[in-house]
Order: C-alpha cells, then structure tokens, then sequence
C-alpha cells in the first residue's frame, strides 16, 4: 500500500518472518541471512517544471526504514534506520556535427589579394579566403523532460599571437562579419544585407525548404552575443560583398543518401572559383582533386598540419591563438529535439602566405552548461559536454620553409659527435703505433 503526502511517500510492504541470526560456534559470530531485499526508485515528475511547481530539494531528501513486529520487541528504538542523500544533475548532453559533412577544402589562389590592409574598403569575401561555415548540433538526451537556461560557449580562433606575428599588421585566421551584401535570393540582381552573425535554430526547422534564415526570427530558439564584437567583428570596417553566391533562404535537413549528392553539387557551385571541396577530412591517405584543370592531382600530402585552437600551440606557432569567445542563450532544451548553432566567417589567406603555413587545420569548440536547477540540487561538474569541430584547409600553392620542418640540434650534435669521435680514433691509433714508421 503506498500512501502519499507533502513532500513524503509512504510504502507499506509486509516482509512475513525474519529468521533469526545464524551464530557459529567456533567463532561465535552472528550471521544474518536478509529475508528479504527491496529496490527504491525515486523520480521526480516535477523536477524541471515552473518555479512554484518544483520540489524544494533544501527540505532534504532521505529515505527511512521503519520495521513494525507483531512479536514483542525490547528495543523498538532500534527498528528505524534513516538514509539522507542529495540529488546531483547530470545531464546527458550529446554534441556532434551538423547536417551534412564538414568538407576539406583546397584553395588555388597564388598570392594573396593586395589592398586588404586597407580600412573601410569594399571587398570580395572569396578574396579574402575560402568561407567557414561550422555548424555544430546540440541535443539533451534527458534524464529529465527538459533544461532550462542553458548556456554554450563556442571559441574559435580568429588571430595569431602577437608573438607569432610578422611584421606591425595584425594576422587574422578567420574573419567576420555582421553582415554581408549579397544577391537577393527573389531577384539576383539586387544587393541586400545579409546577417553573417553566430545564430541558433530548431533542428526541426530546417526541413522547410521556404525556410529563410537570413531575415526570419521566428526559427531561432535562442540568441549568440560575441564577446568583444566591436573589437573581434570586423576591426578593418571593411565593407563585404559576395557576389559570386545566392543566399538560399531554406536549410537542408538531415542528410539522405538521395540529397547528399545534390547538396554536395550546391556547395561547388556556390563556392569561389578558386576553389575546390573534398568531403573526406584524411588529406593524407585520400587523393584530392581539384576543380581547375590546370592544377595536378595531389596525392599523400606528407606536409605536417598547422592546428588553429584555442589554448594550444602550433609546430611554428610559439603562442596559443587569439580566440573569439561566443556565447549562445536558449531558454528551454527539450529532451530529443536538438538545436544547431552556425558559425560563419572566412579564412584569411594573407597569413597563411606571411608564415608559409599550407596546411592547417581550424578547430572549433563548443561547450554547454547544465542550465537552470531546482533549490537544493547539486550541480555536476561543468562544462557538461564539450566537443572539437575540426575543418581542413591546405593551399597548394604556398611553399612551405622547409627548413623549419628539419630540427637543427640533431644536426649540431650529431657533427660534434663525429668529430670527438674521429679524435678519438685517432689518438688510439697513434698510440698502437698505426702512425709510426717501421724500421728495415
């Protein structure tokens, strides 16, 4: 029988006879056979719901045994036993890619675009580098039906180290913008502002294909703020146009394998004519086409990667990168329905040149809390759930210092080695007498 009340549930079950203790007699200790043994469950139907409909977890949280005999009892203080513990969240947060593949990318410019250095000038983004688009899918595996007020933080690199620079200018690794003026997706030959801003949407909403998510507010579920956006968006107050790419207003949803070939073929016509797509991210063991006919298959690139992260330094890069901090605010993240956060921005080709960097990989990483949480709840260990978006770049045509790859100390010590060693040789050899000449 189970009766309930305020913050108390009482179970009434019947145990029938407890045997007694089994004592030895060589040892004379007591052995106490269970009669019986139960499983407690608790589950709170309330645990994430409006304020003045949570449980209040401060109360305190506990389970007590009482055992009531029909057999007369001289110690009947001694039947009840009390267990206190605490609830602890643990969320199950699973954190992936987005829809689609993130596709390694071949640029074939020769020398970067001359004039960027220029404030407040009208640019062609493809001059700029090839576009980064990192979309990374959130989703609350439960245990309980929602989260409330959940925070990600997204950083990603957008700066080297001034130490790593070279020369007065600063070196950007992924530029953005606020906004960017493109074809209008109705006529083509009008320029509209397009919003290239950090966004945060429904995962269910992008099987609309009418769905525009340029302009159109009622599909985002939260909003994302960049730390510092006047100092990290766009510091040269450059003026961008894309010109060459026509801003669909729709997003695809999950891939089949009957689209997967149509949006691959989207993504080679909207890119820059410069460039070239792989979907394979291993550049090492896969051969690369590019799409212009003048430039050679590239097969087992055996050049090694330059890794943009946060808080991690490179092969030629003595100082972790300058990362741009990216906070993203949902108020509510249901249980099974995942939400996708898209970042945009693109690659800045003149540092690559300015350090003969060829290969690179740019790595984002997003990281999400738990949320809002009920009085008297012990939250677990922060962050809940992370996880590392890595893209591909590599320009073939930017010649590699090779002399930067090779270490020079082995070289160093490996000829003072040999000349002590030769010294060597030849003392023994003058005092076996290989130096002396025999007398006839």
């Amino acid at each position: 029988m189970v009766e309930v009340a305020e913050n108390e549930t009482w179970v009434h079950w019947p145990i029938g006879t407890l045997l007694p203790p089994i004592i030895l007699s060589d040892t004379g200790n007591e052995i106490i056979e269970p009669n019986q043994r139960f499983i407690l469950s608790t589950y709170y139907d309330k645990f994430m719901l409006d304020d003045d409909e949570q449980v209040n977890f401060q109360i305190g949280a506990g389970v007590t045994i009482h055992v009531i005999t029909g057999t007369l009892d001289p110690q009947p203080i001694s039947n009840s036993v009390r267990f206190n513990y605490q609830v602890v969240h643990k969320p199950n947060i699973r954190i992936s890619y987005g829809p689609g593949e993130i596709a390694s990318k071949m640029d074939n410019r020769s020398a970067p675009a001359k004039g960027m250095v220029s404030q407040q000038k009208r640019v062609i983004v493809s001059e700029i580098g090839p576009k980064v688009e990192h979309i990374l899918q959130i989703e609350y595996m439960g245990p309980s039906n929602k989260l409330k007020n959940v925070t990600m933080n997204v950083l990603v690199p957008i700066e080297l180290n001034p130490t790593d620079q070279v020369g007065e200018t600063s070196q950007y690794l992924l530029y953005m913008f606020n906004e960017i003026r493109a074809p209008s997706y109705d006529d083509h030959n009008v320029l509209e502002w397009i919003d290239s801003r950090p966004k945060v949407y429904a995962m269910g909403r992008h099987s609309n294909n009418n769905f525009r998510d340029d302009n159109d507010d009622s599909n985002r579920v939260g909003r994302c703020i960049i730390v510092n956006s006047e100092k990290v968006v766009n510091p040269r107050e450059l003026i961008p146009m894309d010109v060459k790419s026509v801003y669909s207003r729709r997003r695809r949803g999950a891939l089949t394998k009957m689209n997967e070939s149509e949006i691959n073929t989207e993504k080679y016509s909207t890119d820059s004519e410069n460039q070239s797509t792989s979907t394979d991210s291993n550049l090492f063991s896969e051969t690369i086409q590019s799409s212009s006919p003048k430039v050679p298959v590239l097969q087992f690139r055996r050049l090694q990667k330059e890794v943009f992260e946060c808080n991690r330094v490179g092969n030629r890069i003595q100082k972790p990168p300058i990362c741009a901090e990216i906070i993203c605010h949902v108020d509510e993240l249901v249980k099974n329905r995942p939400v996708l956060i898209k970042v945009t921005g693109w690659l800045w080709a003149r540092t690559l040149f300015a350090k003969h960097i060829s290969d690179i990989d740019l790595v984002t990483i997003v990281s999400v809390n738990q949320g809002h949480l009920p009085k008297g709840v012990k939250p677990a260990i922060e962050p809940i759930g992370h996880f590392y978006l890595s893209q591909t770049f590599f320009f073939p045509q930017i010649r590699p210092k090779l002399i930067h790859q090779i270490p020079i100390w082995p070289i160093i010590v490996g000829i003072v080695l040999g000349v002590i060693c030769l010294y060597l040789l030849i003392i023994l050899l003058y005092l076996l007498g290989f130096f002396r000449r025999r007398k006839t």
